[in-house]
């Protein structure tokens, strides 16, 4: 069976239909909280478990965003991650942050990179690049 969204066409499989029920309850657009970095203010949705995490903002339209959107993901303790840019069709910045929000690390990732992005930290803010 083959649908669009966003002007894009997926062909819908059987994983599909299982991943569709756990994303909606793990989407982390239903929690969001402020956060300043660099002296700017952030309305951060919170991707605090493993689907939510996955998804971050693959198939998002950089028209969809609002101007001060982010993403926060939070673990329990630092970590090492990394970042692709799967399905984003947009550049974003990530901060890799401690439990008090300093900044450790930063990185710019471009649309269509396939190199992908290690950093470490506890939080990790992700931030779209638009031109709003």
């Amino acid at each position: 069976m083959k649908i669009t969204i966003f002007k894009k066409k997926f062909t819908l499989s059987f994983s599909f239909f299982v991943t569709l029920p756990l994303f909606y309850l793990f989407n982390s657009y239903r929690k969001s909280r402020k956060v300043i970095v660099q002296k700017k203010s952030f309305n951060a949705y919170v991707a605090d478990n493993f689907f939510s995490r996955a998804f971050g903002y693959m198939f998002r339209e950089k028209n969809d965003l609002k101007k001060d959107e982010s993403m926060l993901f939070v673990f329990d303790s630092p970590t090492t991650v990394t970042f692709t840019m799967s399905n984003v069709d947009f550049p974003i910045r990530v901060f890799a942050l401690d439990k008090n929000y300093k900044v450790l690390d930063e990185a710019l990732m471009k649309k269509g990179q396939s190199k992908k992005t290690k950093l470490s930290g506890t939080l990790f803010l992700e931030i779209p690049i638009t031109t709003k």
